[in-house]
């Protein structure tokens, strides 16, 4: 029921202020999408949902800002293919709730984990904490989310704050990256395209070259790690 005005006359539905803040704050941030106007995506046409993602490209750009990310309204999935023409890489993947790799439809879907907004409470520090640890184990992606307006400070002093503390610990050991749903697409779209040609130059000589056929001007220049055991 959105009131068609602007900030000034509705400053509860419209928050330039908001973004103002994560955009110069000290941690970096992702913006994503979720449509212009929290629209359903399974239930519109592909040019309707053209002209929603055209008019947040251009309300975006206004903050120097791209989106290369979307959360669908209602976890809803459609459109992937329109999506990906408009330069948008990565989504926030449905329910079943779980810890697993990426994949890739057009897009990359980032799988959801673990939701803060359903009760009980009692045990998500504890759950949150386990699927924390089952996905370094198995190179898997835990990704938490939430509405804001459904959360209370008990459960942000409770829950949250420790969940990110504890994440923020195995990241400080080496064990853990934390990133962005874009970073993440971008390191998959990577390793997926990455091929490795090894020439032995006789003796203790090897030359390793790393090839890839990514698409710079969507994915950007990637970062490769290589680990080699040398036995």
């Amino acid at each position: 029921y959105d009131p068609c005005t602007y900030w000034k006359r509705a400053p509860c539905w419209y928050a330039p202020d908001v973004i103002q803040m994560i955009t110069h704050s000290r941690v970096k941030h992702e913006i994503a999408t979720h449509t212009f106007s929290h629209l359903d995506f399974s239930n519109c046409s592909s040019a309707v949902a053209l002209c929603e993602l055209k008019e947040c490209i251009k309300i975006m750009k206004q903050y120097g800002l791209k989106p290369t990310s979307m959360v669908f309204p209602g976890n809803r999935v459609n459109h992937l293919g329109l999506l990906k023409k408009v330069g948008i890489i990565a989504h926030r993947g449905v329910l079943p709730s779980t810890i697993s790799h990426p994949k890739k439809s057009e897009i990359w879907n980032i799988p959801q984990s673990l939701c803060l907004r359903f009760k009980p409470y009692d045990n998500l520090l504890k759950k949150a904490k386990c699927l924390i640890d089952e996905a370094i184990r198995s190179n898997f992606v835990f990704c938490m989310w939430f509405h804001p307006y459904e959360l209370n400070h008990q459960i942000v002093e409770q829950i949250l704050v420790p969940i990110l503390n504890y994440a923020e610990k195995k990241r400080k050991d080496g064990r853990l990256w934390i990133a962005t749903m874009t970073e993440i697409a971008r390191y998959c779209e990577a390793r997926e395209q990455i091929r490795l040609r090894v020439a032995d130059e006789g003796g203790k000589n090897m030359k390793i070259s790393i090839n890839t056929e990514i698409d710079k001007e969507i994915f950007g220049i990637p970062e490769v790690t290589l680990k080699i055991d040398l036995g």
